[in-house]
């Protein structure tokens, strides 16, 4: 059982049975976003090539389907948990990168994909935890190469540009950075009308993370919202002390890191 390497794909045989599913599926989100990169990788490894695996299980559901409704009640289960939730996001980065669930992100009445994003949403609320801010957007970027093109513009881009204003700079820095790379490994994010080299060029020149006043940086926002072809609203939030901000994003980052060790 010390063995990371044998013990995760021993526990992932046990996950056929119906009963014993959900507790398995926490145990290893726990376990693939652990500090301990061993673990993290034997664990990832594991659930992935189960996930692979398209067989019926006991219950003669797929096992995409049943992974699926485990991981968003488990968002729902363990709501605003960062214990949890942070570990959770992850899982789910990894399983979308591996192609783990395209069958069921695919299907044109996906009843995973709008849920999803939707969990990733209420997560987002009130959140200053820099670590599951960065998870999020990532999974929330993921979604875009889905083929859900009237949720990816009405909801999602709309929802990565508010990251664009966020109050901490590096997440403003970092949604811009991670936008413009999935825009250029995937044109068909926005419409074919839009000057894609002018509007990429805007997202990795303009100053995300420098400190200005909330007037410029919601123009910035517009302006990049105009050149992709996407409509939002505006907003009345506002933004804290510059000062404020960068110190707030420092402790954050400082009291995430401890309570993952803890």
């Amino acid at each position: 059982w010390s063995k990371a390497e044998v013990t995760f794909p021993m526990v992932m045989k046990i996950a056929a049975i119906d009963e014993f599913f959900p507790s398995i599926l926490s145990g290893m989100v726990v376990s693939v976003g652990g500090l301990t990169e061993s673990v993290s990788k034997y664990a990832s490894k594991a659930l992935i090539e189960w996930a692979r695996f398209r067989e019926f299980d006991d219950s003669s559901v797929r096992r995409d389907t049943k992974l699926g409704k485990a991981l968003l009640n488990t968002f729902i289960n363990h709501r605003k948990e960062a214990r949890v939730i942070l570990p959770l996001v992850k899982t789910v980065d990894i399983l979308i990168s591996h192609g783990c669930l395209d069958d069921i992100m695919s299907e044109p009445e996906s009843e995973f994909v709008g849920p999803l994003f939707q969990q990733l949403q209420i997560e987002t609320r009130k959140l200053s935890d820099i670590h599951r801010l960065f998870a999020i957007i990532n999974v929330s970027l993921a979604l875009l190469s889905t083929r859900h093109k009237e949720m990816n513009r009405c909801k999602v881009l709309p929802f990565l540009l508010d990251m664009l204003v966020h109050r901490f700079p590096r997440v403003r820095r970092f949604t811009a950075e991670q936008l413009y790379m999935h825009l250029l490994e995937d044109e068909s994010i926005v419409l074919k009308s839009v000057d894609l080299d002018e509007a990429m060029n805007y997202l990795v020149q303009a100053p995300w993370d420098a400190d200005m006043d909330q007037k410029s940086l919601f123009k910035m926002r517009k302006k990049t919202a105009d050149m992709i072809g996407i409509e939002i609203k505006e907003k009345a939030t506002k933004l804290p002390p510059k000062e404020m901000s960068a110190l707030k994003d420092d402790f954050e980052n400082y009291a995430s890191l401890v309570s993952e060790v803890a």
